[in-house]
């Protein structure tokens, strides 16, 4: 086969690519658009980076896989539990083409950690806590021998403190300091290890968005310096692999302003009957102690919770869900999620809705969101409110929200308005915590842009989807298909003899078992921070 390989941008849009390639800013991305076959991507239904990224490498919608999110409601209410790679079902792409004898070499992908034993190279993505963290890497040995070669390995860099106090440019500056390290290893293990698909995934173009996109301006300018570094670190990956080397480029989802409409929700169920809330919240010394912990870090963090388990509980009670008194709650949010969770009694720790209640009571929610509306001008805030049948298939569609949001994107909200059959309410309260800072947030269609020996030049695709692009991979591979993946071989992107060619169809393939890493208190309060500083939480 051709060589084939992979360039992730997370969170990127045509929105911003197009009129830069016009604008002569983005050469690499001009060729691609020239050369070969792209269009939007369609995302997973909750735009999160988590399913995302795991419909991408499994092929599978996020009720096959079940993964919906980064972080799970845990085993008692009001807390979570953090999700990885061992939590994934299904064999993942690069566990195919490894049984295949293909040769892989993939790093800096989410919800790859712990990293499987491939035929090749694999290197976590950042929702591992640090590069020391166990099962980083396969080999174990590989990344002290790069960093010899190229310098530290930057897993992550937080740029939450610079995007509060408004230093823009700093924000942007180092998001890219802290890629470049990752991208310099990238290349060194490009051009050291022998692979038949390499992958690379560019973490700055969503972390940026998130911080530095701006509501008033259509031009993006202080993204602009991101995507130019993007544009010439795929000039540096096309050089290193060869001409022979086909390109495929892609985002997980796209990206816009952010609705902050979700940080109403809990507010409009309350008003309803449909939440209760706690009267007070943890004081005292223990309480307080959390609270200077935080400022210190997630190793300070990480001991309050240690040796305060009580104070650590209390807290991420009161930030994750609102200070909600469970026995009075039929149904929530997490202020962040654009979603509403069902109560129910035998599925949630302290379920209150009897399940013969269920389908009457997820229907007057979904009654009320539709209902919902601005304050300022009366217009409709939900383009549609679903139940999980309706956007996801398979054994683990019952682990998705009950209800999911899609907001209109008219205009940011300052507010949700509901006055209907099922009552009024009004809720205007201020942003709240860390969501102040991230200004931008994700929307349902990135990006593929296809070049190379492999793909039809100029070709045109017909609405691809995120699922599309394993079975396409595999095809190009010439390695089965499993049965059970929902995506298609995107065979109209193709070139001979890869287009015409019948698509070899398998068995579906369960994923390497995998051993999930149980999390130190300092690495789940490291990943905890991280998530929340981008809105995950």
């Amino acid at each position: 086969m051709n060589r084939l390989a992979i360039i992730g941008l997370d969170g990127a849009t045509f929105e911003l690519i197009h009129p830069w390639v016009e604008q002569g800013r983005l050469p690499n991305f001009a060729r691609l658009l020239e050369h070969g076959a792209s269009s939007g991507l369609k995302s997973v239904p909750n735009m999160n980076t988590a399913p995302a990224w795991t419909t991408f490498m499994t092929g599978k919608n996020p009720g096959k896989h079940g993964i919906f999110w980064f972080a799970e409601e845990g085993n008692e209410a009001g807390k979570v539990r953090f999700v990885t790679a061992a939590d994934r079902d299904g064999a993942s792409l690069w566990r195919l083409l490894s049984d295949a004898d293909r040769r892989v070499c993939v790093m800096n992908v989410p919800l790859t950690y712990p990293v499987e034993a491939v035929n090749g190279v694999m290197v976590a993505g950042f929702d591992a806590p640090s590069t020391s963290s166990r099962s980083f890497t396969y080999p174990e040995n590989i990344l002290p021998d790069v960093e010899r070669r190229c310098g530290p390995y930057h897993l992550h860099v937080p740029v939450i403190a610079h995007a509060e106090a408004g230093r823009r440019a700093r924000v942007a500056e180092d998001i890219l300091k802290a890629e470049e390290t990752r991208v310099r290893a990238a290349i060194d293990l490009l051009q050291k290890e022998p692979w038949d698909v390499f992958m690379y995934m560019i973490k700055a173009t969503d972390m940026a968005a998130h911080y530095l996109w701006n509501y008033d301006s259509l031009s993006q300018v202080d993204l602009l310096p991101v995507y130019e570094y993007a544009d010439a670190a795929l000039g540096r990956f096309a050089e290193a692999a060869g001409e022979d080397c086909g390109m495929l480029v892609m985002s997980d989802h796209g990206f816009g302003w952010r609705q902050p409409a979700a940080e109403y929700l809990n507010d409009i169920l309350a008003q309803l009957g449909y939440m209760g809330k706690t009267q007070s919240h943890g004081e005292g010394a223990t309480w307080r102690a959390f609270h200077v912990a935080k400022r210190l870090g997630p190793r300070a963090k990480g001991a309050v919770k240690r040796l305060l388990p009580g104070a650590y509980s209390r807290f991420g009670y009161r930030v994750r869900f609102g200070g909600i008194d469970w026995s009075r709650t039929r149904a929530y949010c997490d202020n962040t999620r654009s979603c509403v969770w069902v109560n129910l009694r035998g599925r949630n720790p302290k379920g209150l809705v009897d399940p013969s209640e269920y389908k009457a009571l997820v229907e007057d929610l979904r009654e009320v969101l539709l209902g919902l509306t601005d304050p300022a001008t009366g217009e409709r805030v939900v383009e549609a409110a679903w139940l999980p049948s309706e956007i996801y298939s398979g054994p683990h569609t019952s682990s998705a929200p009950d209800i999911q949001i899609d907001w209109n994107y008219d205009r940011p909200v300052k507010g949700l308005k509901y006055e209907g059959r099922l009552g009024s309410a009004e809720s205007a309260q201020s942003a709240k915590g860390t969501m102040n800072a991230l200004t931008g947030a994700h929307r349902p269609t990135g990006v593929v842009l296809m070049s190379g020996p492999q793909f039809a030049p100029r070709g045109g695709l017909e609405d691809p989807k995120l699922q599309d692009i394993a079975p396409t991979v595999l095809h190009i591979a010439g390695v089965s298909v499993p049965e059970d993946m929902d995506g298609r071989v995107l065979a109209e992107g193709l070139a001979e003899p890869f287009a015409s060619a019948p698509v070899a169809r398998g068995a579906a393939k369960q994923g390497e078992v995998m051993s999930g890493p149980a999390y130190t208190d300092e690495e789940a309060a490291e990943i905890e921070a991280r998530l929340k500083a981008l809105g995950y939480l």
